[in-house]
């Protein structure tokens, strides 16, 4: 049991490795884990081989290299993990960048609180433009037609 579970997890945890250094590498330290792929790569290959072709490896027992490659693979996915951690704290985030994109955040937030400010203030006014009682407009041409009718 133990011959087929040690080369699987290995081949699991150099796979994983693998698969974090091609997500990291697609980052902006990319060029940090260019070397870290490659060994990965090459670890995924071998535990590759020796899980489905142990034939081609076997200048050593079965068990301890099995033992020695499930070794060599925690420690490898443990080591590229904490490098990732080393480089988030050592390198740190652009200040231009996040500071801009919380400008325009900020921008956008009070732009939405003065359309509805807006919003209510206009309806506000047309409101009061249809609602309201209006005093009657008497539009008169001339005078003339108003004295005819007063009685004085």
């Amino acid at each position: 049991m133990l011959s087929y579970l040690f080369p699987l997890l290995s081949l699991i945890l150099s796979f994983l490795a693998t698969l974090a250094c091609l997500r990291f590498l697609l980052s902006r330290q990319f060029f940090f884990w260019v070397l870290p792929l490659s060994f990965s790569t090459l670890l995924c290959v071998v535990n590759f081989c020796y899980v489905f072709f142990p034939s081609l490896l076997s200048l050593f027992t079965v068990e301890s290299l099995s033992l020695v490659l499930f070794l060599i693979s925690t420690i490898w996915y443990c080591i590229v993990i904490y490098f990732h951690y080393i480089i988030k704290k050592a390198i740190g985030k652009n200040k231009v960048q996040s500071d801009s994109v919380k400008n325009y955040n900020e921008a956008l937030f009070l732009e939405k609180i003065e359309r509805r400010r807006y919003i209510k203030y206009d309806k506000i006014i047309r409101d009061k433009e249809k609602y309201s009682a209006k005093e009657p407009v008497i539009y008169r041409k001339n005078d003339n037609w108003c004295d005819l009718f007063d009685n004085r």
